[in-house]
């Protein structure tokens, strides 16, 4: 992984229903959490606009030239299984999200930036 660290979406649910999606949560931390997550982002590839849905391997095919890097210098993460084995057969350092254990899921991920891939 290169030291330069992106941060990117590819997502099969739209950013605007992210953002909905805050708005139903009455708590004023997690709508300016969701904002400035969508902020923060830099590229989001976006099934709903492109047509492509994960697990197909078009989708990682788009994220990847979005990116414009090679497949094993980005780290995806995900918390549906068959996505990260999609990711990883697509070349991607796949990284899967356990919600039920975020903090050991977010440790994987942070080792795996730390030494590098």
């Amino acid at each position: 992984l290169s030291r330069m660290v992106h941060e990117d979406v590819i997502s099969n649910r739209p950013a605007e229903l992210i953002q909905f999606d805050a708005h139903l949560d009455r708590t004023a931390a997690f709508q300016v959490l969701v904002v400035e997550f969508i902020q923060a982002v830099d590229i989001i590839v976006d099934g709903s606009i492109t047509g492509v849905l994960k697990p197909d391997p078009q989708s990682y095919a788009l994220l990847i030239a979005a990116l414009d890097r090679k497949p094993a210098e980005i780290l995806y993460i995900d918390d549906q299984p068959f996505n990260v084995e999609a990711g990883r057969d697509a070349g991607l350092i796949a990284v899967w999200f356990d919600v039920t254990e975020p903090e050991e899921s977010y440790q994987r991920a942070r080792d795996i930036i730390t030494r590098g891939g």
